[in-house]
């Protein structure tokens, strides 16, 4: 008995076989995804016609897990990257403010195998396809092109004459007033100035690589352990705001704000930035992890997040890492000297780090110079 043919759902230029958990691209390409990342993207192929809750996601892909919203960040991050999307382009998966994702690229249920539609066989129809095929959308299109000429009624006609009258007078009423703009002010009719409030009322463009870092949020059982994640957010601070293409807003203006705050729509708002970066970090025996996401504040979207599990002794560079990647997620261009400053380890020894993570932290709760407090004397010692 022959074994009917599994079905596979077709969208933009990608084919997804569930059954054989493949992803390939209309030339017959096959795109590597971890296990988590293609059950992400095939529930969100299943929910298209819906909004999906983060919360209903997460309980299908990780069903047996207790995972933070931060796993889920990373796969739609993924899922991203491979469809090519872009900050403030999302042709695949679109963030929804407060509630989750929706998949918004249509997605059409073939039955049969998967087919590869590469130049060579775009003139000939695949054969291994079995049951009931679909309609050719490109005859359909050419039938309703031809329907709609046949139509055409005189008033129809008409409309479109006025529309295009329209247009035209539109057209030169804005060439007028560009005009009329570009004269000299003693030329033009002298006008009232503009009351005060009304010029200030006019928001200013908040620039596209401008961000905010939050204070990260404290996950150790200790509460001690606070200086840790102060340190680490303080540190990665530091390395964004010597990258000359990135808008940074200081520590002061930030440190108001809790970590992982619900309006986040508003605090970029009131700080003047485009992108808000959140942050946790725990700290166990001699074992730390770093979660970190960076977030349009606009859309709600995640464009990039990580997590980062290291041993104390091997943590020193995981800042730099956070830094270049924030950068490359806001396409910042760094200089040759930015690149190599980055890279640089603030020390290798574990006690200075310490030391040094302290000092940072009391520098940026109390506001003095490391160079005045003692324990920042007991952090170069080791250096």
């Amino acid at each position: 008995m022959q074994t009917p043919p599994a079905n596979f759902y077709e969208f933009g230029a990608f084919q997804l076989d569930p059954v054989k958990r493949l992803l390939r691209r209309l030339d017959g390409t096959p795109v590597p995804l971890t296990p988590r990342v293609f059950d992400t993207l095939l529930y969100m192929v299943e929910h298209h016609d819906s909004v999906m809750d983060k919360e209903r996601i997460m309980e299908a892909v990780w069903p047996d897990s207790i995972v933070e919203e931060n796993n889920l960040a990373q796969a739609i991050w993924k899922l991203r990257q491979v469809f090519g999307e872009t900050p403030g382009s999302h042709s695949y998966i679109v963030t929804v403010p407060g509630r989750g994702y929706r998949f918004v690229a249509e997605v059409n249920k073939r039955n049969g195998n998967i087919v590869s539609r590469g130049p060579a066989d775009s003139t000939t129809t695949p054969t291994s396809i079995q049951g009931p095929t679909e309609a050719d959308p490109t005859a359909d299109r050419h039938r309703l092109l031809r329907k709609a000429r046949r139509g055409t009624s005189p008033s129809n006609w008409r409309i479109f004459g006025a529309a295009i009258a329209a247009i035209i007078v539109l057209g030169l009423a804005a060439l007028f007033f560009v005009r009329y703009r570009s004269l000299p002010a003693s030329v033009r009719a002298p006008s009232s100035p503009a009351p005060a409030d009304a010029v200030l009322s006019v928001p200013a463009r908040i620039a596209e690589k401008s961000i905010a870092v939050l204070p990260f949020e404290n996950r150790s059982d200790e509460k001690e352990n606070a200086y840790f994640a102060d340190g680490i957010e303080d540190e990665i601070l530091t390395r964004l705001s010597n990258i000359a293409d990135l808008k940074v807003i200081s520590r002061t203006s930030t440190r108001q704000y809790q970590s992982k705050p619900a309006n986040l729509r508003e605090i970029a708002k009131q700080l003047g930035v485009a992108n808000i970066l959140e942050g946790s970090v725990q700290k166990v025996a001699d074992q730390v992890r770093v979660n970190v996401q960076l977030i349009n504040a606009q859309s709600d979207s995640h464009l990039w997040a990580e997590t980062y599990d290291r041993k104390l002794t091997d943590i020193f560079g995981v800042e730099s890492e956070i830094a270049k990647g924030i950068a490359e997620s806001l396409q910042a261009k760094l200089t040759g000297h930015e690149e190599q400053a980055l890279a640089v380890k603030p020390t290798n020894n574990p006690e200075a780090y310490d030391a040094y993570l302290r000092g940072l932290s009391f520098e940026a709760r109390f506001h003095f110079s490391i160079g005045d407090l003692d324990l920042g004397i007991e952090s170069r010692r080791f250096l």
